[in-house]
């Protein structure tokens, strides 16, 4: 008896995956960007009998979650995990040390390489899992071992595995080879760099039941027409006789629902399961946070974006925006949060709003596409801001996991595409996963772009971004924060219209960064990133500021566990504002706060 969860959310640029359970045992097929924080809303996350990630491909549609997975797994005290993928997936394993930390999990990870058959990619005594990879040789290899799969004389054949040992200490320049029938390591092996290779799915033979699960994805209509003749199909086709055989579709929501694709789906042999989903309209997966958006907007909807999934509420805003912006914002007495509850607050004046954030022609436009932490959030995404500085070209603020979900969240699949091409820079302030992880989205959704993307960013994500740009194809321009000059940014400040850009350290992690852009208008925007209360290196940074964005992770009665975390409480980001002239229109905003 197995159970296959499928875990998906188009409408917030979530690509596909399932979670596998046969007899308590967990097994899951690709781990996507944002995936815990899917799965933590809708109580599907994995338990910790977790026992195998499989990974498609090793770029960030199946394996940008992985970090925030590993996070997860080791505060629930999970031992020991399996990680299968193709190749690059050695690089993608070993590149999260530059921003994450875990003695646990262990991870054991066995990577497909191109070569001669001669073993199961997995297996255990629930099934065996045979890779199929996207080269032609050896196809008609794999299709003859699986019309004799099971039986008392052998087992499926798969490509050559390397299986390594990956750890999560700072320097692990290395991959240890172990026997996948043995417990630990065997020897040392230096990990070279690979090519990054696409599998077209994996084929499970169910040992318990008489069953064949076949995980497929394809990544355009080409891939399509290959596996159509690959002869693992054909072989199927035989096994549906006498076995129940299971398709799953890992394909992108946007290839799957093409009628050339509809069309393939009834020529292939046993149920066909599309994990994208099959409803017309996308569906929003991240309800809790769109619930809170939605009030917003509803309150003004010219300040506040709707989830692009929900078309009237844009319409709406459009309307109001027609109207001539007020001269002030009144701050109202009391707040209530989308769920009903009210709280008081302070007496305040009414605040001048700066014309360049009015949301006249010309403005500023700045949409937090996330405020969260590294724990997953049911109701807010990593660290993100999105500057719309010109009506061409925007600017983005650290890049948490999900990012480029959030992009596809606020503005659509098209929109999200326009947008991240309009990129003029991402500045990253430090090395933690909530503020970079998501730059692999965000880089390979610029895949088509003839300019490569800058990227001003600390050593550590420099270091990352030389591990895997070369088996990703990502193309960037990297400025350090401690060096933020060279022509590239003097291109980028005169394409933004900026007459500077600053980086200020601040008091988090070693190599910790804030920021201060100053526009040839005459505004400025100072952002913290994550910090102590920094003064007077960042306060005397950010005097004057019209936009002044600072973080206040925790309450003003835990400055204690603020402390020891080195961030900064409310009473404490107040504190930066007022140690100098008060801004214009200071922003009050946490990274954290409880409430929305």
């Amino acid at each position: 008896m197995w159970i296959a969860q499928a875990i998906t959310a188009p409408a917030d640029g979530i690509q596909p995956a399932v979670l596998l359970e046969a007899a308590g045992a967990q097994y899951l097929f690709n781990v996507p960007e944002a995936f815990s924080r899917l799965a933590l809303e809708h109580k599907c996350r994995p338990k910790g009998s977790l026992r195998a990630v499989f990974a498609l491909g090793a770029g960030t549609a199946a394996t940008g979650g992985l970090g925030g997975l590993l996070l997860r797994l080791k505060a629930d005290g999970h031992g020991q995990l399996r990680l299968i993928g193709p190749t690059g997936m050695i690089a993608v394993a070993h590149a999260l040390r530059h921003s994450i930390r875990w003695e646990h999990p262990q991870v054991l990870l066995s990577q497909c390489l191109p070569g001669p058959l001669d073993s199961s990619a997995y297996q255990d005594e629930q099934m065996e899992v045979t890779a199929l990879d996207s080269n032609a040789d050896g196809s008609a290899e794999q299709g003859a071992a699986l019309k004799g799969a099971h039986q008392a004389n052998g087992g499926t054949a798969v490509r050559h595995i390397k299986h390594v040992l990956v750890t999560g200490s700072p320097n692990p320049l290395y991959s240890r080879s172990f026997d996948p029938g043995e417990q630990g390591p065997v020897r040392s092996q230096a990990a070279g760099p690979g090519r990054d290779q696409h599998l077209w799915g994996y084929l499970c033979h169910m040992r318990a039941c008489a069953s064949v699960l076949l995980f497929l994805c394809c990544r355009d209509l080409t891939d399509m027409a290959q596996i159509s003749r690959h002869p693992v199909i054909a072989s199927l086709q035989h096994a549906h006789a006498s076995r129940r055989v299971v398709v799953f579709h890992m394909t992108s929501w946007a290839l799957s629902h093409q009628s050339d694709y509809a069309t393939w789906l009834t020529s292939l042999p046993g149920q066909q399961v599309q994990v994208a989903g099959q409803q017309q309209q996308q569906e929003l997966g991240f309800v809790r946070a769109a619930c809170a958006q939605v009030s917003l907007a509803a309150l003004a909807p010219a300040r506040f974006l709707p989830p692009a999934a929900l078309p009237w509420m844009a319409s709406l805003a459009q309307e109001e925006s027609k109207t001539p912006p007020e001269e002030s914002v009144p701050l109202p007495h009391t707040q209530q949060s989308p769920m009903g509850h009210t709280s008081p607050l302070a007496p305040l004046q009414d605040v001048p709003v700066p014309a360049c954030l009015l949301g006249e022609a010309g403005a500023v436009r700045v949409t937090f596409l996330g405020t969260g932490a590294a724990e997953p959030s049911k109701h807010r995404a990593p660290s993100a801001i999105h500057l719309q500085v010109t009506s061409a070209a925007g600017v983005l603020l650290d890049c948490g996991e999900g990012t480029w979900g959030q992009f596809v969240h606020f503005w659509g699949a098209s929109g999200a595409v326009k947008k991240v091409e309009q990129l003029a820079c991402v500045w990253i302030s430090h090395k933690h996963a909530d503020h970079m992880l998501g730059l692999g989205g965000i880089l390979s959704a610029r895949s088509h772009c003839a300019t490569p993307l800058l990227v001003i960013g600390t050593r550590a994500v420099q270091s990352w971004l030389r591990e895997l740009g070369p088996h990703m194809g990502w193309r960037y321009i990297f400025v350090s924060c401690s060096m933020c000059t060279g022509a590239a940014l003097n291109s980028m400040l005169t394409q933004l219209g900026l007459a500077g850009w600053q980086c200020i350290p601040v008091r988090h992690c070693r190599d910790a960064w804030g920021c201060v852009l100053t526009s040839r208008q005459g505004w400025r925007i100072a952002y913290s990133g994550d910090t102590l209360p920094c003064i007077p290196t960042f306060s005397q940074a950010a005097l004057g500021a019209t936009l002044l964005i600072h973080e206040a992770t925790f309450e003003s009665d835990m400055a204690h566990q603020a402390q020891a975390k080195r961030h900064s409480t409310v009473d404490g980001a107040l504190q930066t504002e007022s140690s100098g002239t008060t801004p214009q229109y200071p922003l009050r905003e946490g990274q954290r706060p409880k409430r929305v």
